[in-house]
C-alpha cells in the first residue's frame, strides 16, 4: 500500500466538452425552432370575429418565444459553471487515489483535451459563420456569453485543467498522517 497517494483524474474534463457542444448546440436548435415558429403564427389571419392570429399569438406562445429569447445565455452560462463545479467537486473527492505520477498523466490529458478544444471551437466558429452568411445569428445575438466561452476554449480548458491540477495534486486539506506531530512534548495532539 502506497501512503503517499495523491492526485485526481482531469480526464473528466471530456464531460465539460462534451456537454458544452451539445448544449450549445441545443440551445441554437431550441431557438431557432421557436423564434421560426413564433414567426410563421405572427400573422394577420382572422380566426375569430375580432382577434387576429398574431394577437393571439402575442399572448401565449409569443411569451414562450420571449423567454427562451431573453433567457437563451443565462443557460449556456449555468450548463457552463455547472459542468466546471462538477469537475472541481469530483477531482476532489478523487484526491488521494491516485499516485503521485498521475501529474505527468494530467499534463497529457491536458494537452490532449487542448487540442481536441481547439477541434471544437474552430467548428463552431464554421458554425456561427455559416449561420450568419444564411442570415441565422441566434448564437451571436442571443448567447454571446456561451458563445465566447467556446470561441475560447483552448484557453478555458487549459485553464481549468491547470488549476485542478495544482490544487487537487496539493494536500489541502492535509491528510490525517500530515497532521500528526512528529516528535516533541505536545505528541498526537
Amino acid at each position: 500500500m502506497i501512503n503517499n497517494k495523491r492526485g485526481q483524474m482531469t480526464i473528466l474534463m471530456v464531460f465539460l466538452l462534451v456537454g458544452l457542444f451539445f448544449g450549445t448546440i441545443l440551445l441554437l436548435v431550441g431557438g431557432l425552432v421557436t423564434t421560426k415558429i413564433n414567426s410563421a403564427l405572427n400573422s394577420d389571419v382572422l380566426i375569430t370575429d375580432n382577434s387576429t392570429l398574431a394577437e393571439v399569438n402575442s399572448i401565449t406562445f409569443g411569451k414562450f418565444n420571449e423567454m427562451v429569447l431573453v433567457n437563451a445565455d443565462w443557460w449556456g452560462m449555468c450548463s457552463i459553471f455547472g459542468m466546471v463545479l462538477g469537475l472541481f467537486l469530483s477531482s476532489y473527492f478523487l484526491r488521494n487515489k491516485f499516485p503521485k505520477w498521475g501529474i505527468l498523466l494530467d499534463i497529457f490529458i491536458i494537452l490532449f483535451f487542448f487540442l481536441v478544444s481547439l477541434y471544437i471551437s474552430t467548428t463552431y466558429q464554421i458554425l456561427l459563420d455559416s449561420l450568419a452568411t444564411a442570415g441565422e445569428t441566434f448564437l451571436e445575438d442571443y448567447v454571446t456569453k456561451t458563445s465566447m466561452f467556446v470561441l475560447n476554449l483552448p484557453i478555458f480548458v487549459v485553464t481549468i485543467g491547470v488549476v485542478m491540477m495544482i490544487l487537487f495534486h496539493s494536500s489541502i486539506p492535509k491528510r490525517t498522517e500530515e497532521r500528526i506531530q512528529q516528535g516533541g512534548i505536545l505528541q498526537g495532539v
